[in-house]
């Protein structure tokens, strides 16, 4: 299964709920891999952002559901920082294992009027031949 199938299943819940993803992907010169920002696609004309990279790392810790996943942000922050929040997220998942009702504090790593910490739920999860995967929906906490 190549990349541009592996995210069209992925996606396809999410998608059924609020609509087609863009076909452009917000990403940077410097790749996540090398140490820059995550990529993300987002929902035309609406405040969702969903990560489109991580499920494919092997660094990828799995989740507490057994599951490879990414990362989705529904909310009035702009793209950068909701990229800088769901990057930081991302680069976790790489070191501990997350999951469903994870609370994490992220006031070191953007500004508290994003949140201080966040909540994840989860939002969706498939089964593909090359395993389980899921989306994890990032609330906002306190």
């Amino acid at each position: 299964m190549d990349s541009t199938q592996h995210f069209a299943t992925l996606f396809s819940q999410l998608e059924a709920e609020f609509g087609k993803l863009d076909p452009t992907t917000l990403t940077s010169i410097v790749g996540f891999s090398a140490g820059g920002p995550v990529s993300l696609r987002q929902v035309a004309r609406q405040h969702l952002f969903v990560t489109c990279e991580l499920s494919l790392y092997a660094e990828q810790r799995v989740s507490s559901e057994r599951l490879k996943f990414e990362l989705l942000y529904r909310g009035r922050v702009g793209g950068e920082g909701c990229q800088k929040l769901l990057t930081a997220l991302g680069n976790l998942s790489f070191h501990a294992q997350l999951g469903d009702g994870h609370t994490i504090d992220v006031s070191q790593v953007v500004p508290p009027s994003i949140a201080r910490t966040v909540l994840l739920r989860l939002h969706s999860q498939c089964r593909m031949p090359n395993g389980n995967f899921g989306v994890y929906e990032v609330l906002p906490g306190e």
